[in-house]
């Protein structure tokens, strides 16, 4: 075994420096966390998952619901009428001293990252115009996933710089 002591006061301040720097990095872990929400912000407006490919369009039946209702369309996959999904609002981001983190308050949010299939959810009855009571499932179609939570390779490189500039004395 070899042991090296070191005295010079420089290399002592240095390395203590970078001690210090490890110990407590809820800075990074905030500026990690507001790249991640630019980014994920930013997929609302290209429409795409964080591993590049597109989201899924609406379909037919979503588009002519929104128009029955007399309410504004957005062709973009999730920008609603009251674009509630894709609002800055509607995210949060959170960090400790190791870790980050963007979540959704959006209600719709897990069902819109995941997808779910017809009648995932079960079924609640109606009453159409004559008053006749039937069930409608919950979702009434398959919803596919349109991932918009999560790294993407730009993201990858974004959060590598940011530690290399945090680590950097």
């Amino acid at each position: 075994m070899i042991s090296v002591e070191v005295n010079d006061k420089q290399i002592t301040a240095t390395l203590a420096g970078i001690e210090g720097k490890l110990a407590n990095q809820g800075d990074l872990m905030a500026q990690i966390a507001e790249l991640l929400l630019d980014s994920t912000v930013e997929r609302f407006q290209t429409g795409t998952a964080p591993d590049g490919t597109p989201w899924a369009p609406k379909s037919s039946t979503t588009i002519a619901a929104y128009e029955a209702r007399k309410e504004p369309v957005s062709l973009k996959p999730l920008i609603g009428p009251t674009k509630s999904l894709s609002s800055i609002t509607n995210f949060a981001t959170a960090s400790g001293d190791d870790w980050a983190r963007i979540s959704s308050r959006a209600i719709q949010s897990a069902v819109m990252q995941f997808g779910a299939e017809q009648g995932a959810f079960g079924a609640f009855m109606g009453i159409d115009k004559r008053g006749r009571r039937h069930f409608h499932s919950i979702p009434w179609g398959d919803i596919p996933a349109r991932p918009f939570l999560g790294i993407s390779a730009d993201d990858e490189e974004a959060v590598i710089a940011a530690i290399k500039d945090w680590v950097a004395l």
